[in-house]
Formats: C-alpha cells, structure tokens, sequence
C-alpha cells in the first residue's frame, strides 16, 4: 500500500501494522516530531532505490531510501 502524506498518521499506520500489510507512506518536514524521528534514524544503513517515470510529457526520477521498521518500545 503506498500512500500520501495526508494518511501518514497514527491511526492508519496503526490499522495496517495490525493487517500485516507492506506499505510506503510520506513524511514531511511539517510533521515536526515524526520528521524529527525518522531523521535520527540510521540511513547510513538504508536501502536506495531509484525510479524513473516518464508520464505526462514528463520525466521525472524519484529515489527512496527504504529502512525496516524498528520494533516497539517496552
């Protein structure tokens, strides 16, 4: 499931960690603790993966950097 920055909130992270599902969503520098969260992270040790898209009479090229999602706190 991919999904904009409009649904990277706790509810729906919740409801598919729950479903087990794979997912992709957005973080942007206005959603200050969870930006400042994911920034602390380790991406020295993140995955990079490009794309290029060439829609619209467009070219664009994104890359992600991928990590795996640390576990709970106890």
């Amino acid at each position: 499931m991919a999904a904009d920055a409009m649904h990277t909130v706790r509810a729906t992270v919740t409801d598919l960690l729950r479903r087990g599902a794979d997912h992709v969503l957005l973080a942007k520098h206005k959603q200050h603790r969870f930006y400042a969260q994911l920034d602390a992270l380790s991406w020295s040790a993140a995955q990079d993966h490009a794309i290029v898209d060439t829609g619209h009479e467009r070219r664009g090229h994104r890359t992600i950097q991928v990590l795996p999602v640390p576990s709970p706190r106890t």
